[in-house]
């Protein structure tokens, strides 16, 4: 965990980030196998932060920071509850805790995940389903057809509604129809998904307009 921390530090600064996440600092020559030791750093949890211009930017702080962790980071944040994400004493700065749990993207699964981005943003079903088959563990019963019909009522069907659903709702859609369909996902994309519903609990408290796709500070 400790060398966590000194690698996301460097991911920080090599991202000009560094100026408004932190993570602790580990303490050399007071850590071993069994203790890690870090500097303090000294805020409350972000969503006991109030409502205002400076909390909406911290979220889209955190949102841009885990997003591009995942795409081009050693690793992204895996735990991102409210216990692990803090609003710095100067209101301007996020602190992320707690590196214990980590996911990466093989290749594969990254791969999986970009044609899926892009085949959403045109509502092309067959694709999406397609994208899923890539990226998970498909059983002899999975119909792509079926898969596909199933993600146009479920996903695009949504269009049609008085609201149109988050991002964290998508993806959890995303993972219901796959189930239905004898499809298993990995491991890493469950992740993703865990971590999208905490960041969505961030948005809706404290930054409720908050398009995660068009935002420019996103």
């Amino acid at each position: 965990e400790a060398e966590r921390l000194r690698q996301f530090q460097a991911f920080l600064r090599d991202n000009d980030i560094a100026d408004s996440v932190e993570v602790p600092v580990p303490v050399p020559e007071l850590c071993s196998e069994a203790v890690l030791t870090m500097t303090r750093l000294d805020g409350k949890p972000l969503v006991d932060a109030s409502p205002s211009p400076a909390t909406e930017a911290a979220v889209a702080t955190l949102v841009r920071t885990w997003a591009l962790s995942v795409v081009s980071g050693p690793f992204f944040h895996a735990d991102m509850h409210a216990g692990n994400v803090l609003l710095l004493r100067d209101g301007n700065k996020i602190g992320l805790l707690d590196f214990g749990v980590v996911g990466f993207l093989p290749p594969t699964t990254y791969e999986a995940v970009l044609s899926m981005a892009d085949a959403y943003k045109v509502k092309d079903s067959m694709a999406v389903a397609v994208a899923l088959r890539d990226m998970g563990v498909a059983k002899e019963t999975l119909s792509l057809d079926t898969l596909a019909q199933d993600l146009d009522r479920t996903i695009f069907g949504s269009d049609t509604a008085a609201t149109s659903p988050t991002a964290a709702e998508t993806l959890v859609d995303l993972v219901d129809v796959s189930r239905r369909n004898s499809l298993l996902l990995p491991r890493e994309f469950s992740l993703l998904v865990k971590q999208a519903l905490y960041l969505d609990r961030y948005i809706s408290a404290l930054a409720p307009g908050m398009d995660v796709f068009s935002d420019p500070r996103v």
